[in-house]
């Protein structure tokens, strides 16, 4: 596409993300896997029946724990911003 080829201040970084190589359809493959996914884990029988948006749902095992991350991430020694106390946790 003519945005990748076009000189820019992104120029490096453009040029690594398409270091393997440019796909012109990722776009619809992704949609098509995304929504092949959903379709697999669509979620229970009244949901589907008054048509309740699942895809949070299927996708829960793939989330991060953010706060787990962070914690992980400090341990590590490694900064980070300001983040918003966990909401979960009794401070």
């Amino acid at each position: 596409p003519e945005v990748l080829t076009r000189r820019s201040t992104d120029g490096a970084l453009i040029s690594y993300a398409g270091r393997y190589g440019i796909e012109d359809d990722i776009r619809p493959r992704l949609a098509a896997a995304d929504l092949e996914y959903r379709r697999q884990n669509d979620g229970r029988l009244l949901e589907r029946l008054f048509n309740v948006n699942v895809y949070f749902r299927a996708y829960e095992q793939l989330s991060l724990d953010q706060y787990a991350e962070l914690e992980r991430l400090r341990r590590a020694g490694i900064r980070t911003s300001a983040v918003p106390p966990d909401p979960s946790r009794d401070e």
